[in-house]
């Protein structure tokens, strides 16, 4: 499935442009596209032909998953010219410096790339949103298709599913075309290709901090491969956390043994699972660096590739869980803003022509949002005919509802408040490691320099991450469950995860510039 899922990516990106003038890409950000945007691609492509036919056969699904692969072969025999001025691994800039540290911090993200591969090939799916709503959609997919009592009767005999009948089913798709693939419906069989969302955002990371220093696009990646809540979201439980990190380093038997007074629960959850959170991270993400080469401040080439391919991936993150739909409406706001205000402070720089053959911002951006839309429409659809529930957020997130729950900010004795819950969250260091400390205080120092901020391409994901935020603490004040629940359920730090790839970014382009990125001169 990985390597059908390559070949439908690479596809695209070799035919959408012109062999001639067509943008070079670096290696790694070439396979780590071309897998994720083959990704988006059967993910659509196979939703809306379920939707069309009915569930498919093995081989009938196999073949639809073949005919998406066919075009990208002819391209493998293409020889592939390197960007200008690539370098990657332990390849060395003009007056660059790698060192000993440099090769170790390499070793490091070696060992966490194998860690995640390992993690997601060899652990079955065992936490209740993956198995119980997610895989069971999968199931549904594979064996009936949309459409049937199950969706729609949550009365009847079989039931709602779970929770969310109306959730988007993008990850439930893709889990059902591995089942074509194996001939049979296996649900950890998708957990295993959870490690491509972890390895892909770490490429893209690598290769967009990459002109920006050696230890800029070191510090990115391995502040993404090490975030602990990629592996884990709760330490074994205890009233001490000490004692809870005790048990996590050495076992909950060593844990009990020593403090056989003390009640220690399971250690339970993480995002590299089956579980769509992780998912919707790296396909929005890479919705964003496609919108971000657009960018007149990024001054970086791009063609119309970009676009298709942002397309495909804004279409996968909207499918992946319902809160792409509004990570979508919070990147063309903060793109729209990008471009008003960098426009304002003159952002563009003056570090030489802008390249010829840029895709135009706003029309290569709207292209991206049509590409999305449209590719998602098939389930936009059917949706309304999937009963809600009781979390219809587009209706609950009225002015009003939001005024009359507005002391849910605050919480009370009965119920912790939404505030408490992003503290906790934030201040989370055996979740988060520093990631959100550094952010929020580079943040601080670059809102003395506003304009400089404006003026970097990290103003687009620091206006998308802060957007998201917001957008998820009010859905949080109007949201019918209570509170103390969801934090216990690790909210909002799951829902943090779907930007935490832009946390990354956006920290680390801030900490370490490039001459292109200054102020035109009396700009400011």
């Amino acid at each position: 499935m990985l390597a059908a899922m390559w070949l439908a990516g690479h596809g695209v990106l070799g035919w959408c442009a012109p062999r001639a003038g067509r943008r070079q890409r670096r290696a790694l950000e070439h396979h780590a596209t071309a897998v994720l945007v083959g990704g988006a691609l059967v993910t659509t492509v196979a939703m809306h032909a379920v939707i069309v036919f009915g569930p498919l056969s093995p081989w009938a699904g196999r073949g639809l998953v073949l005919a998406l692969a066919l075009p990208g072969v002819p391209l493998l025999f293409r020889r592939r010219v390197p960007a200008a001025g690539e370098a990657t691994g332990l390849d060395e800039m003009p007056g660059e410096h790698v060192g000993l540290l440099g090769r170790l911090g390499l070793v490091i993200v070696l060992a966490f790339t194998a860690f995640a591969v390992f993690s997601a090939g060899t652990m079955p799916m065992h936490i209740f949103d993956p198995v119980y709503h997610f895989s069971y959609k999968a199931k549904l997919i594979f064996h009936e298709g949309f459409g049937t009592a199950a969706w729609t009767d949550v009365d009847g005999l079989v039931g709602r599913i779970i929770t969310h009948p109306n959730y988007a089913p993008g990850g439930a798709v893709l889990n059902a075309a591995v089942g074509w693939i194996r001939g049979h419906f296996d649900q950890d069989s998708f957990r295993a290709l959870c490690a491509i969302f972890v390895l892909a955002p770490a490429a893209w990371l690598w290769t967009a901090l990459r002109p920006r220093g050696f230890r800029a696009a070191l510090s990115g990646t391995l502040l993404w491969l090490t975030l602990p809540i990629l592996y884990y979201t709760k330490l074994p439980q205890s009233e001490s956390w000490s004692h809870s990190v005790y048990a996590f380093l050495f076992g909950l038997p060593a844990a009990k043994s020593r403090w056989p007074e003390l009640g220690f629960g399971p250690a339970d959850g993480q995002v590299l699972d089956g579980a769509t959170d992780l998912v919707l991270a790296a396909f929005a993400f890479g919705a964003f660096l496609h919108l971000w080469r657009l960018l007149p401040a990024s001054r970086l080439a791009s063609d119309r590739t970009d676009v298709v391919a942002g397309g495909l991936l804004l279409s996968a993150a909207m499918l992946a869980k319902n809160e792409g739909l509004a990570l979508a409406g919070v990147m063309l706001i903060a793109f729209t803003l990008a471009i008003l205000l960098g426009k304002l402070v003159g952002a563009g720089g003056a570090g030489g022509p802008v390249p010829t053959r840029r895709v135009r911002a706003i029309p290569g951006a709207l292209g991206v949002f049509a590409i999305g839309f449209a590719l998602t429409s098939g389930w936009l659809a059917i949706r309304g005919d999937i009963p809600s529930i009781d979390e219809n957020y587009p209706e609950r997130l009225r002015i009003g509802n939001i005024l009359e729950h507005g002391s849910r900010w605050i919480g009370n004795a009965e119920e912790p408040g939404v505030l408490l819950g992003f503290w906790w969250s934030f201040s989370h260091l055996m979740r988060w490691n520093l990631l959100w400390p550094l952010f929020f205080a580079t943040l601080a120092w670059f809102a003395l320099r506003p304009r400089r901020l404006v003026a970097s391409p990290a103003g687009f994901a620091v206006l998308v991450v802060l957007g998201a935020s917001v957008l998820y603490a009010l859905i949080l004040v109007v949201t019918p469950w209570h509170l103390g629940v969801l934090f216990g359920t690790v909210i909002p730090g799951r829902l943090l995860v779907h930007i935490a790839p832009l946390v990354v970014l956006a920290t680390i382009a801030m900490l370490w510039r490039h001459e292109h990125e200054e102020l035109r001169p009396g700009s400011g």
